[in-house]
Parts: C-alpha cells; sequence; structure tokens
C-alpha cells in the first residue's frame, strides 16, 4: 500500500489542499517526444547497426517514453461502491484539459446489438465491437473546451482514416446483404448465402458514393469558430460546384464503363460470380484491370516523353490523329482512376494486417481491393450468414474466428491511426498522447470477475493486439478499478502444463516469452493503490481545484495562422531578394572568403583562438572586406583595371591594414581610418598615374591586404604577400601599418625578411619596428613618435593653448588612461612618456601610481586589471583637471560617457585624446559638440584641416578639396562638408586619409627618383628594381602631415621636428586647429604656441 499525497498545508479556507501524485505520473505518461530523447534514440540505433558500442538510455523519462506502455491500473476505494473511482475519473478527465481522452464508459453502446441474422454469439460480439469503436472515434474526436485567446484555438480532433474506412466498408457491405431480402434467421445453404454479395462494381460505386457525401458534409462542416461555413464567397461557390461535377462524370463513367466492362466480361466467362475457387472479380482485377491500367501508363509516359511534335514523319493530319489519340489516353487514365483507383484507395494498409494472414497469405504480393473484397464478405458472413441449429461446429468455428480477426481488425486500425498522427520519430505535435480512461465501475465489464463481456472489452481487445503485433502506438490505457492490489486480479502466469508437452513446445514458448518481454515489458498492467487517499479526494466535494487542471492544448487561430504566413512570407522574400539576380549574386560579396569572376583571388578564411572566422588576404579592390569600404575599394579596382599590365611599366604597392572588424557599430570608428587611408590612397595612385604617362615615371597599382581584427593574421598575410613577391616581381612596396600593436611588429618582422620597404602612415610606437634588439631597416615611419607627441601634448596641458577658434586652459593635475591589452604597444608606452614630461614641469599626478607604472598611469583592459568604467569611477571619485586618453578609438566612446556620468567628473574636465581618436572624433563630430560646454575634447591628429592657414594666409592644401570631391562621387559623408550637420557622420577620416595620401607620396616620389637613377634621364619602358635606397634617401619632402624626411637608419628613422597639431573637436560641428608645433615646410615652422625647446 503507498501514500499518493504529497506533503502539504492546507490553506486558510480550510478547502483541502490534496495535490495527487499520480497525476504527475499521468503527465508524465502523456508527455510528447523530446527532441534530445529522439535525437539520442537515433544515434543508439546508427551505433548497434555498426556494431559500435553504446550507452543504454535509462533514465525515467527515456523509460515512460517507450510504446506502448502497461496498462496503468489505479485502484480506488471501495466504500462506497464507484465513488471514489468516479472521483480519479473526473480527475483525471479534468487533467487532460483539451486533450485527446476518451472514457470507455461514454464510447460503449449499453442498447443491445442483436444480430440481423439471429446468431448471439460471434455476429453480437463483432457488432457490439463496431459500435464501441465507432463511440471511441467520436470521443477523440470531442472537443471538451475552447480556448478563451482569440488569436489561439484547440487543435483540430484526432483524424482515423484506417477506422473510418474500416467502419464505412461494413456499412456498405451491410447495406448490400440487407438488400438483398435474405431471411434474418434459419437454416441456408453456404451457396445460397452467398447470393447476395453483389458485384465489385457495386460496392466500388457504393464506397465512392459515400465518399462524394463525405466530401459534402465536410464542405458544410465547422469552421475554426464552430460554425457552418455557407457558399458566400464566389471560392467556396466554384470548388463545390467543381467537385459536384467530378462527383457526377465519376457516377456516369461508373455506369457506362466500368459497370458495364465488368458485366461484359463476366458474361463472356459464362459465370455468375465463380470459376472454381477464384471469384469473378479477381480475375477481372488481375486479368483486366491491371494490364489495362499498366498500358495506359505507359502510353501515357511514352507520349509525355517523346512528345507529338518529336514523332518523325507525322503529317498535319496524323498529329491531329495522335493528339487524339493521347487525349484519349489521358482521359482513359484518368476514368480509371476514379472507377477503379480512388474507391479502393483508403484500403491499401490492409494488406499488412496480421489478423487477415490466413486470406492474403495465398499470394506473395496480394491487392488491397481483393483483400477489401475478402474482409467485406467476411463480415457479411459472421453478421449476415446463416444461423441456427442446422451449423455444425465446424462452421461455427469458423465464424467465431473470423468474428474475432475483424474485431481484433477494428482495433489495430485504432492504434494505427494514432501511431500515424504521434510517429516513433517525431516530437513534435499539438496534443499530448491519446488516452483512455476505463471507469471499471462504470463499463460493461466490471473487471473484477470473470464474464461474457471480458472477450468484447476495448482494453483487452487493444493488449491482445499489443501482444500479437508488437507494433508500437502511442495510446495510454487507465483503469480505474475498486480494491488494493491483487485482491482478485488473476496472476499474470503462464498456463499450468497438463504433462502432454514436448520439450520443443517448452523451448518454442520460452522465445516466444522473452521475444514478448523485448518488446512489451515484462508484465502488462502496472497496479497501483489510491485506496488510502480516498477521504482527501472524497473531500474535494465534486470541485476541481484549478490547481489540478492540466494545460490546454491550443494551435494557432486562421487569422493568427495568416498573420504568421504574411510574416515568413515578407521573411523569406527578404532572404531570397539577393538572389534573384543569379549573375549580380555571383558576383556580389555574399559574406564567404570567396568570390568567382575575382581576377587576383588572395583571400582565404582564417579562424581565430576564440573561434571566430574572418575573410583575410589579399585582393585588387576587387572583394570588400566590408561594406563600409566598398565603394572605395571599387574606386581603387578601377584604377588598376586602366593599367595595361602587359604594355605599361608598373611598380604594385600593398596596404596593410585592419579591414574587417568583429562588430561594425562598436568597431566604427576603426573603419572610419581604414576608409581615410583608402581613400587617401585613391586619391594618391589617381595623381601620380594621371602624371606618369606625361613624365614617363611606373604607374603604381594598388594591392589591399587585410590582416584581419586586431591584426590577428597579420603575420600569414605577409607571409603570403612574400610568396606573391616570388612570382611577381613588381611588388616593392609597402604601405599602411596603422596601429601599433604587436601584431603589427610581428607582421613588419614578416616582411622584413622579404626586404620589402614599408612606409607607415600612423603608427606612432617608438618601437614598433623593433625586431629582437634592433630596429628593422625596411620600416619608414612618416608620424611622429610616441615621445613626440607625448611630450609635446603634456606641455600644451600644462602650458595651456590658444588661438581665434578656441583655448585650452591650462592644467595642474592630470591622469593618463592607458589601454593594456595583451596585443598593445602603443597606449601604455604613450601614457607614461605623457605623465613623465607633465610631472617634470610641475604638475601632479591625479591618481596613485599602479604597480609595475609610472605615477598618474591608471591601466585598464589587461589581464587582472579593471574595466574602463572601473577606472573611471576609481578616479572621478577626486578627478583631475586634465583627462589624458592613451586609449583606442573604438573605447572612447565609452570612456567619455562614463565622465560625464560618473561621480564628481559631470561637474566639468577636460580631455585630451591621443592622434588615435580621430576616428571616433570623425564619426561623432555632433555629439561632441553637444558636450564642449561640460567635457571639452581635444586631440593630436596626425594631420587636420587648417594646419596651413595657422602659417599666415597660406591657403590650403588641395588634398583636402579633392577629398570632398571623392567623398561626393563615392556618397560618402564627409567631415569636411559641414553646411549639412549629421548626429552620426560615418564619413572617411581625414587625418587618417591625410597621413596615407603621405604614404603613398614619399613611394611616388621614390619611384621617379629611382626611376631616374636607375635609367637616367631618358627613362625608360621597365619600371626600377628597387625602391629601398630611394625612400632612405627621402629629403625636402613636403606632404599634407607637414614635412616627410626620414633620420637616423638605426633609430628607426623617426623624424624628430615632425609636425604635431592640437585640436579641439565638436564646437559648430567641425574641428578648430588651437596649435601646431615642427615644420610644416623646410622653411616654415609651425607658430605654436608653446611648442617643446
Amino acid at each position: 500500500m503507498t501514500e499518493d499525497q504529497r506533503q502539504g498545508s492546507a490553506p486558510p479556507d480550510g478547502s483541502p489542499a490534496y495535490v495527487p501524485e499520480f497525476l504527475d505520473a499521468y503527465d508524465k505518461a502523456r508527455r510528447p517526444l523530446g527532441r534530445e530523447l529522439v535525437a539520442g534514440r537515433r544515434k543508439a540505433e546508427r551505433r548497434i547497426r555498426r556494431r559500435r558500442p553504446w550507452r543504454f538510455l535509462s533514465r525515467g523519462d527515456e523509460a515512460v517514453e517507450q510504446r506502448p506502455l502497461p496498462v496503468l491500473e489505479l485502484r480506488a476505494g471501495e466504500e462506497p461502491p464507484g465513488a471514489d473511482a468516479g472521483i480519479i475519473t473526473g480527475l483525471l478527465l479534468a487533467r487532460s484539459a483539451n486533450q485527446p481522452v476518451a472514457v470507455l464508459a461514454e464510447a460503449e453502446r449499453t442498447d443491445p446489438e442483436k444480430a440481423p441474422n439471429g446468431e448471439g454469439g460471434a455476429a453480437e460480439d463483432l457488432l457490439r465491437t463496431e459500435a464501441d469503436v465507432r463511440g471511441l472515434v467520436e470521443e477523440f474526436a470531442k472537443r471538451r473546451t475552447e480556448v478563451a485567446d482569440p488569436d489561439w484555438r484547440s487543435p483540430d480532433p484526432l483524424e482515423f482514416p484506417r477506422t473510418e474506412s474500416l467502419l464505412a466498408l461494413f456499412q456498405v457491405f451491410g447495406t448490400q446483404a440487407e438488400s438483398s431480402g435474405r431471411p434474418s434467421g434459419g437454416w441456408l445453404e453456404p451457396r445460397e448465402a452467398d447470393s447476395g454479395v453483389r458485384s465489385s462494381p457495386e460496392i466500388a460505386e457504393a464506397l465512392r458514393s459515400r465518399a462524394a457525401e463525405e466530401r459534402s458534409a465536410a464542405r458544410r462542416g465547422a469552421g475554426d469558430d464552430g460554425r457552418l461555413r455557407t457558399a458566400r464567397s464566389a471560392r467556396v461557390w466554384a470548388v463545390r460546384a467543381g467537385q459536384g461535377v467530378l462527383d457526377g462524370v465519376g457516377r456516369l463513367v461508373y455506369q457506362v464503363l466500368y459497370a458495364g466492362l465488368y458485366t461484359v466480361v463476366d458474361r463472356i466467362r459464362g459465370n455468375d460470380g465463380k470459376d472454381g475457387n477464384v471469384p469473378a472479380f479477381d480475375w477481372f482485377d488481375q486479368k483486366v484491370m491491371t494490364p489495362l491500367g499498366f498500358v495506359v501508363n505507359l502510353l501515357l509516359g511514352l507520349f509525355l516523353l517523346l512528345g507529338v511534335q518529336n514523332v518523325p514523319d507525322l503529317e498535319t493530319l496524323e498529329q491531329v490523329i495522335a493528339v487524339l489519340v493521347f487525349s484519349f489516353i489521358a482521359l482513359l487514365r484518368g476514368l480509371v482512376y476514379l472507377c477503379w483507383s480512388q474507391p479502393w484507395r483508403p484500403y491499401r494498409w490492409l494488406t499488412g494486417q496480421f489478423s487477415l494472414q490466413p486470406e492474403t497469405e495465398q499470394s506473395l504480393f496480394p491487392d488491397h481491393r481483393i483483400v477489401a473484397q475478402e474482409v467485406g464478405r467476411a463480415y457479411q458472413a459472421v453478421v449476415y450468414g446463416p444461423s441456427g441449429p442446422g451449423l455444425g461446429k465446424r462452421r461455427r468455428a469458423e465464424l467465431g474466428e473470423k468474428a474475432h480477426r475483424l474485431r481484433l481488425l477494428l482495433v489495430n486500425a485504432v492504434l494505427a491511426d494514432l501511431e500515424e498522427a504521434y510517429p516513433k520519430r517525431r516530437y513534435r505535435t499539438a496534443f499530448d498522447r491519446p488516452v483512455l480512461i476505463a471507469d471499471r465501475t462504470a463499463t460493461r465489464w466490471d473487471g473484477v470477475s470473470e464474464s461474457p463481456a471480458r472477450r468484447i472489452d476495448l482494453v483487452e481487445a487493444i493488449e491482445e493486439v499489443r501482444t500479437t503485433e508488437y507494433a508500437p502506438d502511442p495510446l495510454v490505457v487507465v483503469t480505474v478499478v475498486p480494491g488494493p492490489v491483487g485482491a482478485d486480479r488473476p496472476p499474470d502466469a503462464p498456463e499450468d502444463r497438463n504433462g502432454e508437452r514436448t520439450l520443443v513446445q517448452e523451448i518454442t514458448d520460452w522465445a516466444l516469452r522473452r521475444h514478448r518481454g523485448a518488446h512489451l515489458g515484462p508484465s502488462r498492467v502496472l497496479s497501483w493503490d489510491l485506496g488510502p487517499t480516498a477521504g482527501a479526494r472524497a473531500a474535494l466535494g465534486g470541485r476541481i481545484p484549478d490547481g489540478l487542471r492540466g494545460r490546454e492544448a491550443r494551435v494557432p487561430s486562421r487569422r493568427r495562422r495568416r498573420q504568421e504566413a504574411l510574416r515568413r512570407a515578407v521573411v523569406s522574400l527578404a532572404v531570397l531578394a539577393p538572389l534573384l539576380g543569379a549573375g549580380w549574386a555571383v558576383d556580389h560579396f555574399n559574406g564567404e572568403c570567396w568570390r568567382p569572376m575575382v581576377r587576383h583571388q588572395g583571400v582565404w578564411g582564417a579562424t581565430t583562438g576564440s573561434g571566430a572566422r574572418d575573410c583575410v588576404g589579399f585582393t585588387d579592390g576587387s572583394f570588400p572586406f566590408d561594406p563600409r569600404l566598398e565603394s572605395v575599394q571599387d574606386r581603387i579596382r578601377e584604377q588598376n583595371d586602366a593599367i595595361d599590365t602587359k604594355k605599361d611599366p608598373y611598380v604594385t604597392v600593398v596596404y596593410f591594414g585592419q579591414m574587417s572588424v568583429r562588430d561594425p557599430d562598436a568597431d566604427n570608428s576603426r573603419l572610419a581610418g581604414v576608409q581615410g587611408e583608402l581613400a587617401g590612397l585613391a586619391l594618391r595612385q589617381e595623381m601620380h598615374n594621371d602624371d606618369a604617362v606625361n613624365q614617363g615615371v611606373p604607374l603604381i597599382r594598388l594591392l589591399l591586404a587585410n590582416t584581419g581584427p586586431g591584426w590577428a593574421h597579420g603575420e600569414t598575410v605577409a607571409e603570403r604577400i612574400g610568396e606573391e613577391m616570388r612570382k611577381d616581381d613588381s611588388i616593392m612596396a609597402a604601405v599602411g601599418f596603422g596601429q601599433s600593436l604587436t601584431t603589427t611588429t610581428a607582421t613588419i618582422g614578416a616582411l622584413s625578411k622579404f626586404g620589402l620597404p614599408m612606409v607607415s602612415s600612423t603608427a606612432t610606437y617608438d618601437d614598433i619596428a623593433r625586431i629582437g634588439e634592433e630596429r628593422t631597416d625596411f620600416f619608414f615611419p612618416i608620424a611622429p613618435s610616441n615621445t613626440r607627441l607625448a611630450r609635446q601634448a603634456a606641455q600644451w596641458g600644462w602650458s595651456g593653448a590658444e588661438s581665434a577658434d578656441g583655448s585650452l586652459e591650462p592644467s595642474r593635475s592630470a591622469v593618463a588612461v592607458a589601454d593594456d591589452s595583451s596585443t598593445e604597444s602603443y597606449g601604455v608606452d604613450l601614457a607614461g612618456s605623457f605623465m613623465a614630461r607633465f610631472t617634470a614641469l610641475g604638475g601632479e599626478a591625479g591618481a596613485e601610481a599602479a604597480e609595475g607604472f609610472p605615477p598618474g598611469v591608471v591601466p585598464y583592459g589587461g589581464e587582472g586589471q579593471p574595466s574602463l568604467q572601473d577606472v573611471v569611477r576609481e578616479v572621478c571619485a577626486d578627478p583631475p583637471e586634465l583627462f589624458y586618453y592613451a586609449g583606442r578609438s573604438a573605447d572612447f566612446g565609452g570612456f567619455l560617457n562614463a565622465l560625464q556620468q560618473t561621480g564628481r567628473c559631470p561637474g566639468g574636465v577636460r580631455v585630451m585624446g591621443s592622434d588615435d581618436i580621430a576616428q571616433y572624433a570623425t564619426d561623432n563630430l555632433t555629439h561632441l559638440g553637444d558636450v564642449s560646454g561640460q567635457t571639452p575634447v581635444y586631440y593630436t591628429p596626425l594631420a587636420a584641416t587648417g594646419t596651413w592657414g595657422l602659417t599666415g594666409g597660406n591657403g590650403e592644401r588641395p588634398f583636402y578639396a579633392n577629398l570632398a570631391r571623392l567623398s561626393e562621387e563615392l556618397d560618402l559623408p564627409s567631415e569636411i562638408d559641414v553646411t549639412e550637420h549629421q548626429d552620426r557622420v560615418r564619413g572617411p577620416s581625414v587625418a587618417h586619409a591625410a597621413m596615407a595620401y603621405d604614404t603613398l607620396t614619399v613611394v611616388s616620389d621614390s619611384v621617379d627618383r629611382a626611376q631616374r637613377s636607375q635609367f637616367g634621364p631618358e627613362r625608360s619602358d621597365e619600371p626600377p628594381s628597387d625602391l629601398l635606397s630611394a625612400i632612405q634617401r627621402t629629403r625636402d619632402l613636403v606632404g599634407v602631415s607637414g614635412t616627410l624626411a626620414f633620420d637616423r637608419p638605426g633609430d628607426g628613422y623617426w623624424f624628430d621636428d615632425k609636425l604635431v597639431q592640437l585640436v579641439q573637436a565638436g564646437p559648430q560641428d567641425t574641428q578648430h586647429v588651437l596649435a601646431a608645433c615642427g615644420r610644416i615646410t623646410f622653411e616654415r615652422w609651425a607658430p605654436g604656441p608653446n611648442c617643446l625647446p
């Protein structure tokens, strides 16, 4: 005896807190399959087929999942009789909600079923089972509750096509037998009994007519809301009219063709339904209809395959005849389908039924039409056949055996329909598993004592089918029986032996028991005693608490389905739209690292340590690494295409840069810098190639090399470029290298092995080109070094700066925030140099020295270091007058926002940034202008508009006007055009464009000098063989960013007098140059103020 109530306290109102545990088991038994379980089972099956070891699925959920489950027998309280069983049944029904559930007591037909022939044994049992199965199907079709949400509805009722087709077959054969006018009792000879069986065409017509009536009823059936649909639209009227015409044609064809052909054949053969032991229908089906169908299909296939126009030597008349013959064959095929195939299609499942094996075992491939006829005749023989004392014992046994098989066939049809609704390998279904509840106190058989009602009990029939066929089914059978476990249930054990059995029989029975145990479990009934908690259930007083009610199954309503269909259609169109143009789709960047129709394919997919995949490598501009760069890459590709590589002398210059990012929004500032560099290269390439033809100088062709986010693949790309240099001797220089990272240093080292000179644009770390103990002689920076930038910035921070456009107030305390990420070489070095100079001037370090760092330097981003937000929170508790930002542009937006929201910093602090935030300033001028009153932002770009104007009205270089023109041609927003203010400008960074322009200026000048040096003033059609020495001798060259020269080879070629500028970003949505120090040209110096001595 077990206790079925979980512990719980009673509610304050005194109502019982009864939570029956058996409902949890009931829910678990009904639960649909899960995705993990289905996948695990498939994996286990595959391993078993390969004879590989596998782990048995033994968890509780998987054990409950096995199908079919045993009968769950719930033992209720005995007093008063049937009361507790009724309460348990009510709880199970409430738990089922609108899930498929049937109550056996409601499905059983209590009115007596009398056989028309007066036979009370096999015929009556078959009729009762037929009536019970009809009731069971109707029970499962009920919708017990409706969903209140108008966007949802209860799922459609379960369908039983096999069961309904079998019941229809019984009804048709029963109607045919009743219409024959045979007496309902007495003794008849077997030959007379068969005289009431009509011809198979009549049966087929009856089935076809019944199907037409069902279709007509379905057209008038209930919709989603349960109301009858009427012909309220032209579409519905057309469907009904078309189906009516089709049914009329089928009826006419049956009467003229099928029935007439059958009658003619039967008369020719000279019999009235029998030919030996073979019925006329069998002969007609096998000898006439099957060959006819084969010939019609063959001819139809030949005509469709060859086509009338492809038949040789056909004149016009012959073509017309051929078309008519083809039309006749096609029409004949349709008529054969309507009259011969369609009525019997629902009975194709009969050929594999175990209970019909004696009828079908004579043929290796039994025809379903013949089997259906045999089933119908067997039904007639049992229900309408001869009866009375004249029947012999053997005849009665045969009828009993036929009735038993038909009863099992009915039950198996129900289980097969349920299995189709809940397939074994499917885990998605709108319903929980169907349940059959048998309250034995209310059913025909009480389940306690042996009685004649037991042999026609549906539960017993279901179990007999399961133990005979071993086929899975999802039906959960729950019986509610009064009394404790074992009180009156016969033992589940083999029958007693009578001593007359042989050893072979014993071994056979043992093998059979083992086979049954493997498929159906060791026993088919699990009993659970609920009697001890009958009082708690009785206390419910017939009221079922809401907490015990089950979940409702629901599916989208018609309106919601239309909305979902529309949404899916829109999404599908959005996805498929880029694929509509086949040629464009092939030639357009699709996110993959390979593109056809690209002449210079050097791009491949690479994976970083984090698992992210990047498209890296080099291209002539045909492969856009990011959509933002596509237009400027196209311009470079067009300029490359203008070079006739077979005739024109040219040199190839490779640009190295980070042309792809992980997150385009978060890393937008990095893309602004790269976009600016590409724009500057495009301008300088255009300028050089336009003049090269007249001057006899080799043209410049650009390759664009993407090193991936953070230059993670720079060294690999450099190795590929080295391999390309062995095949293409026109590659003579590289430009770019705009980030001071350890990975950039590794890339420089890899290229140095190939002797390729590199002109750097915006890299400022003093030791970026240090390979081992020495700096490489192949790296040429045109930007000022970290040391010069930091010292001059500290000078301005301490002394201040002022111009007509704005001013920077002097500061007496400062903190330098530095990025110390694993690959960074730039931030800590720059911050340390700044604070060293600032404190030497008398300034105060506004933060305590972190371990291993100079005073005033606050690192972030490294291992074990705080985040940037935590650094701001700590420093803003007692903020300095000046923040010096030595981090990356991608982090500057978060840093600036944190300053305006944290601690005492919103009261007003000044921010001075390094050259890297020029990328952020390009895209966020309007925002910087909005915060300039509270948090003004200053930085030291490597080039900026207005620098040349500081020298006394000499005007601007033409570069800026050309960059504005290029931006307009490529439809790029430009920070130069301040007449159209934008909240977020996504144009190229002007500073990076100017620096990249100057790198190619160095290469262009070196190509000119190397050509003259190698071939003299007459020049040659051949490009120079080397540019290294020409680049090393670069002197007196003026670029947009100031003087371009390379000092002291052993010291990294840094130019000590390089121009450094101070800019305030934001006011009036533009940038204002406040100060500049260094050489603008070799004759002119920037006016300052407060330049380093």
